[in-house]
C-alpha cells in the first residue's frame, strides 16, 4: 500500500499548537519539554495545596497520556537499562533528524542517503535490543517501539524506491 498524503489524518489535538516556522529555525524541543514541565509541577502543587491532590493523575488524559513517565527511581529496578534505553532513543532521533535535513537537501543525491539509511538499520536492531531488556510494563518499551517501527518505515521506503523521481 502506499501512502500518498496523509492531510486528512492529522491528530485533532495538534491543530492547536503553533509552530515556529521561521526560515533556518525550527521547533526548540527543549524549550517546549521544559515549559511542559514546569507547568506540571505547578499545576500539582496548586492541586495538592487546594486539598484535590487525588487529582493530580487526571491531569494527564487523552492521547499524551501514554508517554506520561514515571520519576526514573520507578521506572525498573535496573537504571542502567534505562540510561541505554534513553541513550540509543537519543541517538537515534538524532540520527533521524540528520537524515530528514539531508533529504530537505536539494543538493544530497540519494546515493549520498544510503549511509543514513545503513546506519538507520543498524539502529532497528538496537532498538529491539534495548527494549528486549525493559519490562513489559515500562512506558519507555512502548516509546522505544514507536522510534523502531517510524525508522523501519523509513528504511523501507527509501529501499523500495519511494524516493526515486
Amino acid at each position: 500500500m502506499k501512502v500518498d498524503k496523509l492531510d486528512g489524518l492529522m491528530n485533532p489535538l495538534m491543530l492547536d499548537i503553533k509552530i515556529n516556522t521561521d526560515k533556518g529555525r525550527g521547533v526548540d524541543f527543549q524549550k517546549i519539554l521544559a515549559e511542559a514541565q514546569v507547568n506540571r509541577v505547578a499545576e500539582r502543587q496548586q492541586l495538592s495545596e487546594s486539598g484535590q491532590a487525588g487529582k493530580a493523575d487526571d491531569l494527564l488524559e487523552g492521547p499524551l497520556a501514554a508517554y506520561s513517565l514515571a520519576p526514573i527511581s520507578e521506572l525498573g529496578k535496573n537504571p542502567q537499562v534505562l540510561n541505554q534505553s534513553i541513550r540509543t532513543a537519543d541517538h537515534t532521533l538524532g540520527l533521524l533528524e540528520e537524515y530528514q535535513n539531508a533529504m530537505a537537501d536539494p543538493k544530497v543525491s540519494l546515493k549520498n542517503l544510503y549511509p543514513y539509511i545503513q546506519s538507520l538499520s543498524h539502529e532497528i536492531k538496537d532498538i529491539n535490543q534495548v527494549a528486549e531488556k525493559l519490562s513489559a510494563s515500562d512506558p519507555f518499551k512502548k516509546i522505544l517501539g514507536e522510534i523502531g517501527v517510524l525508522v523501519a518505515v523509513e528504511v523501507e521506503k527509501f529501499n523500495r524506491g519511494d524516493y526515486v523521481p
